[in-house]
């Protein structure tokens, strides 16, 4: 009834609302078919959410901010990236992969750190709440690398948050219909366990986002974890050691003691349910990229096929690219993109396109924003479902480096007559031989060229008295690649000498040493001493020279011949006994030679003989009754040369109960 244009301006005002909405709803269809890959990132705008500022600490916000910068700046990539909002994760989710006690121990210390306004750091070892009705919370002291701020524990929440959100998104549970992203993760979370944060790693992100999809989503029955950081993720193991539902699959270095964690040995196979889901690539300082992409093609690609995940998830950590300050290896950031790209061809084979990438690791602010960029790129590129070569059959010609075959033989040993049953890689003897019947070798310097320019020989610097040295002390020395002779091994406490181990399941073993003999200034620093037999024959250190062969032989005088015949591997036959201390595991061994190599987990022991010259095979044990303990150490090998007795002294892990004892492991 009133004026005559009114009703008409009504209706026309209620047409166009419905429209609007229906071409912005078709703007963000459209949007979304445009965008290939997801993107997860969190800007702390306030204190409320920040984690850190820590003044000379290596994880800071500069490392996501300098990403998220580069990808902004390839328009073409980030037109294509769909950014996925903020999402907190709740405390049950949290509690998915960690004990409530330990939530509640971190908020706790994130409190304090809000009333003073000081950072504070969480314990370098044990947990950071001690549980009960006073919920008491201990605090790191010197030693300690992980810190919280007031803003922390938010900060970790969202960035669990992100990846779960990419896990709803590619589950179908979003608007989206993208299968693959990738999660700028901070802090980072693969050294995270259920009651304990170290690393940097305050909540383990991939390892929530692991068990959320399992525990939310009915097709999910089955994740893979493939971890690339340079350091061990012991936590994301721990968490997951003795599940089949989840494989987690590490390719780490490894210099046994010497290097953070000191954990990630080829014998840590998983634990009763979860063993044979637990693999473990221990490679040596300065692998390059020949060696990840080896790695994947002999490792990850075989083990998924047979583990047939319906999500993979990578532990995507760039501190292993050339001249991060933590690494000391040489990976280009292409190499990375180039993993990428062959791990969505895999992803496409055996889980339906799924593939999620978490940030980890990655310290240097000029190198890191290359990785990110690389994988994005590899990330939202067009992609052949139904065509292509296998995934990692064709490695790229410029990649360098060795391909530490030798180590790869090694995990694939551990799990060959597991449940993944991995194919064995041809071992050194094998490739000689093929060589001597038909391969015509090339010139040394080409055989130098085809194996990479990046091998070298590494030796483990022992740092005896403290297992547990911070991964914040790395960035005091940058371990820089070198081709170097085999080095000599560290002088005994004993009147035979000592050996130590590379790879080593757990940690490197060594003798306390003191005076200018000793640790001077970090664990690069080390120096080492030649032992000697009683004819004056110097020993080498226990290490797998270039990564490329098995220990043992190679780990003779360099003067030895190079071509001698291994013999079957022989049964102990000597005196093995077990002994128990209320904070120790010791092991004796007798008449025995100086070994060249130990190799121990929690479960078993592996001692390569000193005087068989080109033998192959490790004598083996199993520990009866009994565990060492996985996150302690190594803490003494000595040789008395005299009785022609070793005694190896180890960390006590679970009292299993029943007889204690060595069991030897029939070759």
């Amino acid at each position: 009834n009133g004026p005559k244009g009114c009703g008409l301006e009504a209706l026309a005002e209620a047409l166009a609302r419905p429209r609007s909405r229906g071409l912005a709803a078709a703007a963000a269809r459209a949007a979304a078919a445009l965008t290939k890959a997801l993107l997860a990132f969190h800007d702390s705008v306030s204190p409320g959410d920040r984690h850190g500022p820590i003044e000379g600490h290596p994880e800071s916000a500069d490392r996501v901010s300098a990403s998220v910068a580069r990808l902004r700046g390839n328009r073409e990539v980030w037109r294509a990236l769909r950014k996925l909002p903020p999402r907190r994760a709740t405390d049950s989710e949290l509690q998915l992969c960690h004990d409530e006690s330990h939530i509640t121990g971190l908020q706790r210390l994130a409190q304090l750190s809000g009333e003073d306004g000081k950072g504070r750091f969480v314990p370098a070892s044990g947990p950071v709440c001690m549980g009960g009705p006073c919920c008491e919370v201990r605090e790191g002291t010197g030693n300690s690398d992980t810190y919280v701020t007031s803003g922390s524990i938010e900060a970790a929440r969202l960035s669990v948050g992100g990846l779960l959100n990419m896990v709803d998104n590619v589950m179908g549970g979003g608007s989206s219909s993208s299968h693959c992203g990738l999660a700028l993760c901070r802090p980072p979370g693969h050294h995270a366990s259920r009651n304990r944060s170290s690393g940097f790693c305050l909540f383990n992100n991939v390892a929530v986002a692991a068990s959320y999809a399992l525990d939310r989503y009915p097709e999910v029955s089955r994740v893979m974890i493939f971890d690339w950081d340079v350091h061990h993720g012991q936590g994301t193991q721990h968490i997951f050691e003795h599940s089949s539902d989840v494989l987690v699959i590490n390719a780490h270095r490894h210099d046994g003691h010497s290097f953070y964690p000191a954990t990630g040995g080829s014998s840590e196979v998983g634990l009763g349910p979860g063993r044979g889901y637990n693999i473990n690539v221990a490679l040596p300082q300065g692998y390059g990229g020949a060696a990840l992409w080896s790695v994947c093609a002999n490792v990850v690609v075989p083990a998924a096929r047979s583990f047939k995940p319906d999500l993979i998830v990578v532990s995507a950590g760039f501190d292993a690219a050339r001249g991060d300050p933590l690494g000391g290896c040489a990976v280009p950031p292409q190499a990375f993109g180039a993993l990428t790209a062959e791990l969505r061809a895999l992803a496409w084979e055996v889980a339906g396109g799924r593939l999620l990438m978490a940030l980890e690791g990655g310290y240097h602010l000029e190198v890191l924003p290359d990785c990110v960029e690389e994988v994005a790129r590899a990330l939202v590129q067009d992609f052949d479902i139904e065509g292509g070569a296998d995934p990692f059959a064709e490695p790229p010609a410029w990649l360098e480096g060795s391909l530490c075959l030798g180590a790869i033989r090694r995990a694939c040993e551990a799990h060959h007559a597991l449940a993944l049953k991995l194919p064995l890689p041809a071992s050194k003897a094998e490739r000689r031989q093929k060589t001597a019947v038909g391969v015509v070798a090339a010139p040394p310097q080409e055989q130098g060229k085809s194996n990479g320019a990046a091998q070298m020989s590494s030796c483990a610097a022992v740092s005896p008295d403290d297992s547990t040295t911070a991964k914040l002390d790395e960035v005091q020395a940058v371990a820089t690649p070198a081709v170097s002779p085999l080095p000599s091994c560290p002088s005994s406490s004993l009147e035979g000498g000592d050996s130590s181990s590379q790879p080593p399941p757990k940690e490197d073993a060594g003798p306390a040493q003191s005076g200018s003999d000793g640790p001077s200034g970090g664990k690069h620093r080390s120096r080492r001493k030649k032992a000697h037999h009683t004819n004056g024959s110097t020993v080498a250190a226990a290490v797998a020279p270039n990564g490329d062969d098995e220990p043992g032989p190679e780990l003779a005088d360099q003067g030895a011949a190079a071509d001698v015949p291994h013999p079957p591997p022989q049964v102990f036959a000597g005196h093995a006994s077990l002994e128990l201390s209320p904070s120790e595991l010791v092991v004796r061994l007798s008449p025995v030679q100086r070994p060249k190599d130990i190799l121990v987990s929690s479960e078993e022991l592996w001692i390569w003989p000193g005087d068989e010259v080109g033998s192959e095979e490790p004598q083996k044990w199993r520990f009866q009754g009994v565990c060492a303990d996985p996150s302690g150490t190594l803490r003494c090998v000595e040789f008395r040369r005299r009785k022609r007795e070793i005694t190896v002294r180890l960390s006590l892990g679970p009292i299993l109960g029943g007889a204690v004892g060595l069991v030897p492991i029939s070759a």
